[in-house]
């Protein structure tokens, strides 16, 4: 199923695309979540879902603005502990949580 009004209203996808970047570089900052063993994918992945928003989907700079000021938001607070165990489904590989990351915009492949 095709999310209609976030692929074909470009001014809604740009703000859609800024405030879910923040919303991830605020989460990946307060809760520490580059430290530690998930580090390096979770880095790659954030890498490749700004890329893939900014090249493919909304061909503006809003997907690298978003996370830049949700990683600087949270600046001098306290950290959260991270997030639990059992928070993480380790059975999702690299590979499917883009796959799933994609399906959000309706790609052919998730059908």
């Amino acid at each position: 199923m095709r999310n209609q009004s976030l692929v074909h209203d470009p001014p809604r996808f740009a703000r859609g695309s800024l405030q879910g970047g923040f919303a991830r570089g605020y989460f990946l900052r307060r809760y520490g979540v580059l430290h530690g063993r998930r580090g390096p994918r979770t880095a790659l992945t954030e890498a490749l879902v700004v890329f893939g928003d900014a090249l493919i989907f909304s061909y503006d700079l809003a997907a690298f603005r978003g996370p830049v000021a949700g990683w600087r938001a949270p600046a001098g607070r306290p950290r959260h502990p991270q997030p639990p165990r059992d928070a993480i489904d380790e059975r999702i590989s690299l590979l499917e949580s883009l796959r799933l990351r994609v399906c959000v915009y309706g790609a052919d492949a998730c059908t």
